[in-house]
């Protein structure tokens, strides 16, 4: 499998500066993470937030995102295949 940006599913609400969102989504081990993303990452309408697909797994995506985690937490987490869409959906 090639690298390549997808969509995540998430939930999306507003950040604390313009332009700005707060990011909240589940790993595969069904734990919430949360980061903030700018509006160009993000599909409010459809509450996905770009991300890249590094590899895949017979259950899940490793996938990198596009900020650090307020959890402290890497970049690189694996999340459900469910949770991830491909970019064209935009």
């Amino acid at each position: 499998m090639k690298i390549h940006e997808a969509w995540l599913k998430c939930q999306i609400s507003d950040g604390m500066f313009p332009g700005e969102y707060a990011v909240v989504s589940k790993t595969r081990d069904d734990r919430p993470f949360s980061f903030f993303a700018s509006e160009g990452l993000i599909n409010q309408a459809k509450n996905l937030v770009k991300i890249e697909v590094l590899r895949e797994k017979s259950d899940s995506y490793i996938v990198y995102l596009p900020t650090d985690p307020l959890e402290n937490i890497s970049r690189t987490i694996q999340v459900p295949k469910d949770q991830v869409k491909e970019l064209a959906l935009r």
